[in-house]
């Protein structure tokens, strides 16, 4: 019995179940029921028995290059992507002035959390690109993407950068949010990947077969629908290397 935590936006939870119910009747595989797991708990997940994960391209390569056994094994294309990629989405309030980040200079802007590629790590690795000294921001942790969207729509803060997958499904589930306005799209990461630890390479080659397979049956299109996902492509470690370079200079 494989064990399936995810570490990621709870909105996204009908598509993880969804997808991990596909694999399993495609592997055979037997599967735990979906566990959304604090990432506090990541470091004991990996030390423990096998489990699949839905997981952030950071503490998967932190924790890749702490030595644990885990590997990436695909990761989704977004509705509107080329490719297994994400950004991060600078949204302000309806009523802000602000039409680009570099107005945004001491304004109070929530983030999910510094343990966190699409809310903290990108985000600041982007402005730097642009010329932007992210630390002119005011950083407001909320614990949550859903959590920022809500500061941002009761004007507790000016402006957050939310997770771009994240903000397709809560854009579906609270018609309110668009009412938000985004005023720029940081950063090109490769997206999440889902990631097995402490399998063998027969598992993780009929796991990754299973998921780059998704849009070949009717189920296994709902699922992807589920997540605003055109596919999942398969992936490896050396895909992850702008996450790398990014969190070095975060």
């Amino acid at each position: 019995m494989l064990a399936v935590h995810s570490f990621l936006g709870q909105v996204a939870r009908p598509h993880y179940e969804a997808v991990a119910e596909v694999v399993a009747e495609r592997t055979g595989v037997s599967l735990e029921p979906l566990r959304e797991t604090p990432l506090a708990q990541l470091p004991a997940v990996v030390a423990g028995p096998p489990a699949l994960l839905f997981v952030c391209g950071l503490p998967y390569t932190r924790m890749r290059d702490a030595g644990a056994p885990i590997e990436p094994l695909a990761a989704p294309v977004p509705e509107g992507e080329d490719g297994s990629f994400y950004h991060a989405d600078l949204l302000v309030a309806p009523s802000a002035r602000e039409t680009a980040p570099e107005q945004l200079r001491g304004a109070r802007v929530a983030f999910n959390g510094d343990d966190s590629l699409s809310g903290w790590v990108m985000p600041r690795h982007a402005l730097r690109e642009l010329g932007i000294d992210p630390d002119g921001y005011v950083w407001v942790p909320t614990g949550s993407h859903r959590n920022s969207l809500r500061a941002l729509l009761r004007g507790e803060v000016e402006a957050a950068p939310i997770d771009s997958t994240v903000l397709a499904l809560e854009l579906r589930a609270d018609p309110a949010l668009t009412a938000l306005r985004r005023i720029a799209r940081l950063g090109h990461m490769p997206s999440p990947p889902v990631a097995l630890v402490a399998g063998d390479a027969g598992l993780a080659e009929a796991l990754r077969t299973a998921l780059s397979g998704l849009g070949d049956s009717d189920e296994g299109r709902a699922a992807l629908e589920l997540g605003a996902i055109q596919r999942f492509d398969a992936v490896a470690d050396a895909d992850y290397a702008p996450v790398r370079a990014a969190d070095a200079t975060r």
